[in-house]
């Protein structure tokens, strides 16, 4: 794979293979699709492979647009002409990023599990206090 990279930035058609897309490569890339250039025409823009203008466009243009309905419409709009395979790398997205969430939700609930346990240690501790109090007062 390595070895494939180092091919890719070599040839002056895809010398920024694995650069870092700025604010002003994704305008411009918006900017391509509205004016329905290709993928092919797009990539040679970028000097980038087809496949990362594609995987690019799904990631940052085509997920947030996702819903459950709508993927037929976004392939025709964004010109995706594997539907199919659209919306496998769409579902198995949106599984990435509910499972990206549930260990918040899993550290919310271990924190309040360590709240209730501090709390009951401490009304615990309390009432060590308090009888020992008592104890001296008589």
């Amino acid at each position: 794979m390595y070895n494939n990279f180092i091919k890719f930035q070599s040839n002056d058609e895809t010398s920024n293979c694995g650069k870092r897309w700025n604010n002003e490569d994704h305008l411009k890339l918006i900017k391509y699709l509205e004016e329905n250039k290709s993928y092919d025409d797009i990539a040679i823009e970028f000097k980038r492979t087809i496949g990362s203008i594609k995987s690019r466009v799904l990631d940052k243009i085509i997920f947030p647009e996702y819903n459950d309905d709508n993927v037929l419409e976004l392939a025709n709009k964004y010109s995706y002409d594997d539907v199919e395979f659209l919306k496998k790398c769409l579902e198995k997205k949106k599984i990435i990023c509910e499972e990206k969430l549930k260990p918040k939700e899993e550290k919310v609930q271990k924190s309040k599990v360590i709240k209730e346990d501090l709390l009951e240690q401490i009304m615990y501790r309390l009432l060590i206090i308090e009888r020992r109090l008592e104890s001296l007062e008589k």
